[in-house]
C-alpha cells in the first residue's frame, strides 16, 4: 500500500511540474483540480496503511475531492468566462527557469525530508517532500504569472 501512496505522491509531484511548464489557464486549473483529487484520496490511503479504516475519513475524503476536484474548478472557469480573461498567462520569468527553480525546489525538499526525524512507518513515504515540493510550486505559480497576481 506504500507504494501506491508513493505513486499518486510521484503524479502530484509531476503534476507540479506540469503547472510549471504551461501558460494555459485552463490547464493549471485542471492541473489544481487532479492534484485535489489526489490529495483528497490520501487520508483513506493512509489510514489502510496502518491497516484502519474509519468512515469518518472516507467522508472527509469524498467531501475533499467533491470540492477541491469539482467545486472549485468550476467556479474558477465561470469566472473566467465572467471576466473574460485571456486563455494564456504571461509569466514575469520563462517556463524553463520557473521549471529549474521547481526541481531545485523538489532536490531541496528531498535532502530536508532526508534529516527530519520521522517515525520509521513514514520514512519510506513521499508525503513530506511531496508536500514541499507543492508549496513551492505554489509560490513560484502565484509569484512568476501575472494572471495570477492581478
Amino acid at each position: 500500500m506504500t507504494s501506491i501512496v508513493n505513486a499518486l505522491l510521484v503524479i502530484v509531484l509531476l503534476l507540479n511540474f506540469f503547472a510549471l511548464g504551461t501558460s494555459r489557464i485552463r490547464a493549471l486549473v485542471n492541473a489544481a483540480a487532479a492534484q485535489g483529487v489526489l490529495l483528497g484520496m490520501m487520508p483513506v490511503l493512509m489510514l489502510l496503511v496502518h491497516n484502519e479504516f474509519h468512515w469518518q475519513a472516507l467522508g472527509m475524503a469524498i467531501a475533499t475531492i467533491a470540492i477541491k476536484g469539482v467545486v472549485i474548478p468550476q467556479m474558477l472557469f465561470k469566472a473566467l468566462r465572467d471576466a473574460q480573461i485571456k486563455r494564456e498567462v504571461e509569466p514575469l520569468i520563462g517556463t524553463l527557469p520557473t521549471m529549474l527553480l521547481g526541481a531545485l525546489g523538489a532536490a531541496a525538499s528531498m535532502a530536508i525530508a532526508a534529516w527530519l526525524p520521522l517515525s520509521p512507518t513514514h520514512q519510506e513515504l513521499l508525503i513530506i517532500p511531496a508536500s514541499f515540493t507543492t508549496v513551492l510550486c505554489g509560490f513560484l505559480l502565484l509569484t512568476t504569472r501575472i494572471k495570477a497576481i492581478t
